[in-house]
């Protein structure tokens, strides 16, 4: 998929809206991850291995409370708290991770955001707002409207050869089923590349892809949440999206390649054995 159509007079009125409160409501989460870091209290792990802080929950809480008061028929979908349905049904749904790189959050590294994306069913991204809480970095999208970072636009990259790509992808924590397949690929990928990264944050892999800094973009296994913002983000900024096999992205899919649309068939390819 690449960008996204102008909206119609009833979505644009509903994205004027949720702009400045996703803004704000990532941008207040951050600031709270921002005064915990090094300092949380309480570490879990998920049944998928994952893991999870006080703080992660605390700030999908002030995301939730900021979102539902001012939207209170649509659907958000948090990684901590699950599917929460709005009063009247309308086809918006938020989807919210409220700290991506819990783990480098958890380690000290300092590579996580806080991502907040808005769906209108079914699989129309319309809205994206990635913000860094370190870096104090906002990243925003609407459909039709572009993509800014720090309110100055951004674009994807002009590479045109995987040969000269500079890479990101992710390892999921399902291993068992994913992870033969995730370095047969990585070890293809890498060798017909310039080089590839993993950092720890798809939010933040997509929004970089998005500002031309990577120039693709792949992994399995990610949850909405991960992807939405990131995604809403490289369409606006002129790049294209889809499964890892190429076919047309919808959400729910295993998969997700992204890129600056022309390095994407090559990669593609690569990544296909």
């Amino acid at each position: 998929m690449s960008k996204n159509r102008k909206p119609d007079p009833a979505l644009r009125k509903h994205l004027t809206k949720a702009l400045p409160v996703a803004v704000a409501a990532a941008v207040e989460a951050g600031a709270f991850i921002r005064a915990k870091f090094g300092k949380f209290r309480r570490l879990a792990t998920k049944p998928d291995m994952s893991l999870v802080t006080e703080v992660d929950r605390h700030s999908e809480k002030l995301v939730l409370r900021t979102l539902r008061s001012h939207f209170p028929d649509d659907q958000i979908l948090g990684e901590e708290t699950g599917l929460s349905r709005g009063k009247n049904a309308n086809g918006f749904t938020w989807h919210v991770d409220p700290l991506d790189g819990t783990t480098n959050f958890v380690h000290g590294f300092p590579f996580f955001c806080v991502s907040i994306g808005l769906e209108l069913e079914p699989s129309q991204l319309v809205l994206g707002v990635i913000y860094q809480p370190l870096s104090g970095d906002l990243y925003t999208a609407v459909q039709g409207g572009g993509a800014y970072r720090n309110r100055k636009r951004i674009t994807v990259s002009k590479t045109a050869k995987l040969s000269d790509s500079l890479l990101s992808t992710g390892f999921s924590m399902r291993r068992e089923k994913y992870l033969d397949h995730e370095i047969a690929a990585f070890a293809q990928i890498n060798r017909r590349s310039h080089a590839v990264r993993r950092t720890g944050s798809a939010a933040l892999d997509l929004v970089h892809v998005a500002a031309g800094q990577f120039d693709g973009f792949w992994e399995r296994g990610l949850k909405t949440w991960d992807m939405v913002a990131g995604l809403t983000m490289i369409a606006e900024a002129g790049g294209h999206y889809s499964r890892m096999d190429g076919k047309t992205f919808n959400i729910g899919d295993d998969s997700v390649m992204a890129s600056n649309g022309l390095i994407h068939k090559e990669l593609v390819r690569a990544s296909s054995f």
